[in-house]
């Protein structure tokens, strides 16, 4: 638990304030004995307890053990789309786009989309916003760390490239609009003066499509179903990934068949914005823990062109 107050002062006439609270939940659950043993990983984070439901993560963290229990080692390769758990996609969305759309990143030309401004960066369904004043957004906030005060900015509309996040400095470089950028850390106070401050995003939301769960499932001809991998991360230059996948299940003719496990999740993530196949309607806030600040917002997602690679 966290109650926090931020206060910026400075000779340019900047006094701005903010408080607010964060509940963050860890869920481990093993099951079964011996050599037999599933494991569960889940964790919840809310700007206050009420808002984390404990028992729906208690139950979704044994049925993950379970499963993971029974799941056996894939064999071969499936080309086909992947369906990602948003507190799995959370985390390549944060390491990619969060990275791809800083002020700072675009003017050292460590960006992918530095000279995109215009042009397609994503399939038609795809809007990406940074909402700093997004209402119980955990890293919400009135003003960023150089004081300038924050505003909603729309990144990416119905796939197309619009523009970036900068602080005052930087803006004035690559031609974006100034504010809401400047930030020494984004998810908890503790190490926010171990780094230095730097262009980030805030609340990074994937704006949600219609469809739940389900729906992407049944969709999906052949493909699989990730819940977990062991550790999501990719290149933020080049977006490529190859992350093991520890809980997944195969879809084949829009049914979820076998549980699987140490298998490679393998492709490109900025391809796979442009293949979206795919957008669920259920946002779940999800937490910068792989070096990239913010929290990102995001639905599940079916990624056309991705691979499932396992043991030969």
């Amino acid at each position: 638990l966290q109650d926090y107050a931020i206060r910026v002062v400075n000779s340019n006439g900047v006094d701005a304030s903010h408080r607010g609270t964060l509940a963050y939940a860890y869920l481990t659950v093993k099951s079964g004995s011996g050599s037999s043993v599933g494991e569960g990983v889940l964790h919840g984070a809310q700007p206050s307890l009420k808002a984390i439901d404990f028992a729906a993560l208690g139950e979704t963290c044994a049925r993950r053990a379970a499963e993971n229990r029974e799941a056996r080692a894939y064999k071969g390769k499936l080309s086909g789309v992947a369906v990602i758990d948003p507190q799995e996609l959370g985390a390549l969305f944060l390491q990619s786009v969060g990275a791809a759309v800083s002020g700072l990143n675009v003017q050292k030309k460590r960006s992918p989309w530095a000279d995109k401004v215009g042009q397609d960066v994503g399939s038609a369904s795809v809007t990406i916003r940074d909402k700093p004043r997004l209402p119980n957004g955990l890293v919400s906030c009135a003003s960023d760390d150089e004081g300038a005060a924050t505003r909603d900015h729309t990144l990416v509309l119905a796939g197309i490239l619009k523009g970036f996040v900068a602080d005052t400095y930087h803006a004035r470089l690559v031609g974006a609009e100034a504010g809401n950028a400047f930030r020494r850390s984004a998810f908890s106070l503790e190490g926010a003066y171990t780094r230095p401050a730097e262009n980030h995003v805030s609340n990074l939301v994937l704006e949600p499509g219609v469809k739940s769960l389900e729906d992407l499932v049944g969709g999906v001809d052949r493909g699989v179903y990730v819940e977990k991998f062991a550790a999501p991360e990719l290149n933020p230059i080049s977006g490529a990934f190859a992350c093991e996948v520890r809980n997944a299940t195969v879809i084949e003719g829009g049914e979820r068949k076998e549980h699987v496990k140490y298998a490679l999740l393998t492709g490109n993530f900025y391809d796979g914005l442009r293949n979206v196949d795919g957008i669920g309607r259920d946002l779940e806030p999800v937490p910068s823990f792989y070096g990239q600040p913010g929290c990102a917002y995001v639905p599940p997602v079916a990624f056309a062109g991705l691979d499932l690679v396992g043991q030969d």
